[in-house]
C-alpha cells in the first residue's frame, strides 16, 4: 500500500522525554481535526504513566522539532480488568501546532476477510532511545510502515488467559469478547501502540 501525503502528514511519534539528552519512542498518534486535535491507544500513556510535562510529539526525520502535549485525556485498563462488551482503551489529546491534514474516521464496521492496512511508526532502535538536542532530535532510526491485516471475527476476544485462546468460542465467558473490537489475522510488533487502520 502507497501511504498517501495527506496520511504520512497525518501522523507523528509520541515520546517521553527521558532526560536532557534522550527521547523516547511510545507510539503513533495522528490527527483527526484542525488545531492539533489528535487520537491514540490510551495503554501508550497508561503503560509510562509520564506527566504532560514531558510529553511530545515529532515527525520523523533526522532533526525533528518536537511539540508538547497541550492536554491529554486517556481511558484504559489492564486486560484482566477489562469487562465486555466494551473495550476501553483511548486517548484523545491536543498540541499547540497547526496542521492543515486529518484523517477521518471511517464509521462503517469493517466485514470478515476485508483487508486493513495499519499504518504507523517502528523504531528501530534497540533502546527506543533517540538523540535530543535542545528541542530537536534525531528521529532517523523510527520508520513509517504499513502493515497488511486481514479482519478474521466480528467480536474480538481479548484475554490475560493464554488458555482461552486454545478453547472453542463457545466455552470462553462472554465478558472476554468485544463488540467494538475485531480480531485480525496477524499482529503488530511490541511497542508499536497507535497505528492508524485504513481500508
Amino acid at each position: 500500500m502507497e501511504i498517501t501525503p495527506k496520511i504520512r502528514n497525518s501522523i507523528f511519534s509520541i515520546l517521553v522525554k527521558k532526560d536532557a539528552s534522550n527521547v523516547m519512542h511510545l507510539g503513533t498518534g495522528f490527527f483527526i481535526g484542525l488545531e492539533g486535535l489528535f487520537f491514540t491507544c490510551g495503554h501508550t500513556f497508561r503503560k509510562n504513566k509520564p506527566s504532560t510535562n514531558e510529553l511530545y510529539i515529532a515527525f520523523p526525520q533526522s532533526e525533528s522539532e518536537l511539540y508538547k502535549i497541550e492536554s491529554l485525556y486517556h481511558k484504559s485498563f489492564d486486560i484482566y480488568e477489562q469487562k465486555g462488551p466494551e473495550y476501553h482503551d483511548t486517548a484523545i489529546g491536543i498540541i499547540d501546532y497547526d496542521n492543515s491534514d486529518f484523517v477521518v474516521f471511517n464509521r462503517k464496521r469493517p466485514k470478515d476477510k476485508n483487508v486493513l492496512y495499519a499504518i504507523g511508526i517502528k523504531s528501530n532502535s534497540q533502546t527506543k532511545l533517540h538523540p535530543l538536542n535542545g528541542n530537536k532530535a534525531d528521529l532517523s532510526l523510527l520508520e513509517i510502515l504499513p502493515t497488511k491485516l486481514t479482519v478474521s471475527l466480528q467480536e474480538a476476544l481479548i484475554s490475560d488467559l493464554p488458555n482461552d485462546y486454545s478453547l472453542p468460542r463457545e466455552n470462553i465467558a462472554s465478558e472476554r469478547f468485544f463488540n467494538n473490537c475485531v480480531e485480525m489475522n496477524g499482529i503488530l510488533e511490541k511497542g508499536e501502540s497507535g497505528w492508524l487502520s485504513c481500508i
